[in-house]
This record gives C-alpha cells, sequence and structure tokens, in this order.
C-alpha cells in the first residue's frame, strides 16, 4: 500500500481511498484532484472524502453520505439532492437543521 500526503491531503492508493481535505487554493490542483479521484474511482475503488466544501464535493461525486451529530442524515446519489453545489448545500441544512 502507497500512501501520498500533499498539504494535508492523504491518498492512500489501495481498494479503499480516504480524502482528508480538499481545500486546495489553486485551480490547477483541485483539477488534479479531481482527476486522481475519478481515475481511482474507474478502477472500482471507493473513495471516500470528507470534507464541507459542499460545491467541491457535489463537482466530484456521485454519491453523497450526510451524517450529523453521529446519526446518519442521507445516503444516495448525489442527483437525489439535486445535483449541484448549491442544492447539495440546501439538502445539507435541511438535513442538519436543529428542530425548534
Amino acid at each position: 500500500m502507497a500512501e501520498i500526503e500533499v498539504r494535508g491531503l492523504t491518498k492512500t492508493f489501495s481498494k479503499v481511498t480516504a480524502v482528508r481535505n480538499m481545500s486546495f487554493t489553486a485551480p490547477a490542483g483541485i483539477a488534479w484532484l479531481r482527476g486522481l479521484l475519478r481515475a481511482l474511482a474507474g478502477e472500482g475503488r471507493t473513495i471516500v472524502v470528507a470534507s464541507h466544501v459542499l460545491s467541491e464535493v457535489a463537482q466530484t461525486v456521485d454519491h453523497v453520505v450526510i451524517v450529523n451529530a453521529g446519526e446518519l442524515r442521507f445516503s444516495g446519489p448525489l442527483h437525489e439532492l439535486g445535483g449541484s453545489g448549491r442544492a447539495l448545500e440546501s439538502a445539507f441544512l435541511k438535513l442538519t437543521a436543529v428542530p425548534g
């Protein structure tokens, strides 16, 4: 198993790749990361991305899991939430809103 860390981002080349940080500041870095994740997914690997940058998540993933306070709020295809960064953000806010 090979692991590379770049600016707080850890990529593990195995069956499951976990991404901790998608907050690259340079557009070239963002494009590179998207390409890498899509290539790994294209090989049949599962990629787990944990990020609060929902617009970037919406451009990168096809399946979303939203967890809030330790509870699963949503798990399904991105298109079920609208398929865009704005729709994902709206869904996230509704699904994680404090009742009251």
